[in-house]
């Protein structure tokens, strides 16, 4: 991955400005925001990273933005990183990973499996990815940007954790949970 994913810095800027912009006219949603990121930062899933001086070749920068759930009353806005962004002509972070091999069982074959016994057990998952701590070569890759005061120019955090799916469920996830 790190061979083949090109810097896309000026894409994930351009973006986290068009944020700032929509932070500014609504400032309930910035707080918002932030809280999640306070959030992240506090639960060690984020950290300050020297990100900021990664050369123009090195890492991968997450555009982010908000979806706000109104059916929601406990987490209402959750923050959804792009994997997908990029610069023309070169890959993004989502085609760059290694999915491995499909893991997942056979539907029918498992809800037949599930009926065989009086009694099933299901579990859910807290958190699903954030229990599984990323390779610190990796965390480069993780990058994004961050202000804690919309008159300050941004920082870059990094993620810690593997922070969502970017591919169909990858293989460390799966072999983790089950």
């Amino acid at each position: 991955m790190r061979e083949a994913l090109q810097n896309n810095k000026t894409v994930a800027r351009k973006r986290f400005e068009g944020l700032v912009g929509r932070f500014k006219c609504d400032h309930e949603l910035f707080f918002k925001y932030k809280d999640v990121i306070d959030h992240y930062v506090r639960e060690g899933i984020v950290e300050r990273t020297s990100c900021d001086s990664l050369s123009e070749s090195q890492g991968f920068y997450l555009p982010h933005h908000a979806v706000i759930r109104g059916d929601k009353t406990t987490s209402r806005i959750q923050i959804v990183f792009d994997g997908s962004a990029h610069e023309d002509g070169y890959s993004s972070l989502n085609q760059s990973l290694y999915t491995g091999p499909n893991l997942h069982p056979n539907i029918l074959e498992l809800l037949f499996c599930f009926q065989k016994n009086p009694v099933a057990f299901t579990a859910d998952v807290k958190s699903d990815f954030l229990q599984i701590e990323s390779d610190l070569r990796d965390r480069d890759f993780t990058c994004f940007f961050w202000t804690d005061n919309l008159n300050n120019e941004p920082y870059v955090p990094n993620f810690t954790e593997f922070f969502y799916s970017p591919t169909p469920y990858p293989p460390q996830q799966l072999k983790t949970s089950f």
